[in-house]
């Protein structure tokens, strides 16, 4: 038996579920009081900056230092969940906040997908390191950063990897767990949807795919990575989810698999996905768990 199959240990079950409900409480907090304050008006402040980042705000719209003092916030929680601690002590260099006053200028900054998106992160890595970090957001109907979240644990995995890019299920499935539960179940569908109709992408597939190949594989590859991305940092921790991703790089997914969650390869691991998925399918009343909920 797997570790993944030992869910009914009554003490590992206690530890993880104080642990996750803890943590959704204090970033609820944090982010409930950050958001109102990015509400408020501002008069005066468009530009701030702190050791991590600098805020381009705009006239007549979110105060930067309030959203400054959102974003690093949010940067030491998200940091202490995806690695155990709020480390380093500053970016060099510091990340670029730009918000944007319209569509017009959000989608002339970001380009292709900015006319269905509220926010995007651009990390520039070289060997050993990051060479340019930057956010556009733009702030949704209720006048609320929703974005932020997702695109800020973007640019804060990318330091986890010694200048390489992560995975690229990683990165979209972690940056999806800081979604609204709304946007999380939409995906969920999306992953059921593929199931059902056979296209979602096998496990070996999915863990290894770096580009898209076609626009067919996009909301399954979502749906599956964001799924899968939950299931295994509730199996064991955040951090743990991490060390996996980046054992699988050097030491191969199959060892990585044996060594952080006790199976067997990549076959035993896409059975016991599904068996994930069965259960979400039978679930009358389902709620997804945020590692981080925006509450605007």
């Amino acid at each position: 038996m797997n570790s993944l199959e030992l869910m009914q240990d009554t003490t590992s079950m206690t530890k993880r579920s104080a642990n996750l409900f803890a943590f959704t409480l204090v970033v609820w907090i944090l982010t409930t009081r950050s958001s109102m304050a990015v509400n408020e008006d501002s008069t005066s402040t468009t530009f701030s900056k702190s050791s991590f980042f600098h805020v381009q705000s705009f006239d007549g719209g979110p105060s930067s230092q309030r959203v400054l003092e959102l974003c690093d916030s949010l940067r030491i929680e998200l940091a202490r969940v995806w690695n155990g601690k709020s480390s380093p002590t500053t970016w060099e260099p510091r990340c670029e906040v730009v918000l944007h006053p319209s569509r017009e200028s959000y989608s002339k900054a970001v380009g292709t997908g900015g006319s269905s998106s509220n926010g995007s992160s651009f990390v520039q890595l070289k060997a050993g390191g990051v060479t340019s970090r930057r956010m556009d957001l733009l702030l949704d109907q209720h006048g609320a950063l929703t974005s932020l979240p997702h695109e800020l644990t973007h640019v804060i995995l990318a330091d986890f990897f010694n200048g390489r890019q992560p995975p690229l299920w990683l990165d979209k499935g972690v940056a999806m767990l800081a979604d609204t539960r709304e946007k999380q179940l939409l995906h969920e569908r999306d992953c059921m949807d593929a199931i059902s109709s056979t296209n979602a992408l096998a496990m070996d597939a999915l863990l290894r795919l770096d580009q898209f190949t076609s626009p067919s594989q996009v909301a399954p590859f979502y749906g599956q990575s964001l799924t899968l991305a939950r299931m295994l940092a509730h199996q064991k921790s955040p951090e743990t989810l991490i060390e996996f991703a980046k054992d699988s790089m050097d030491h191969g997914i199959a060892a990585a698999l044996k060594q952080h969650y006790q199976i067997d390869d990549v076959r035993e691991l896409e059975r016991l996905w599904k068996l994930e998925i069965q259960t979400l399918k039978s679930s009358t009343n389902r709620k997804t768990f945020a590692f981080v909920r925006f509450q605007p």
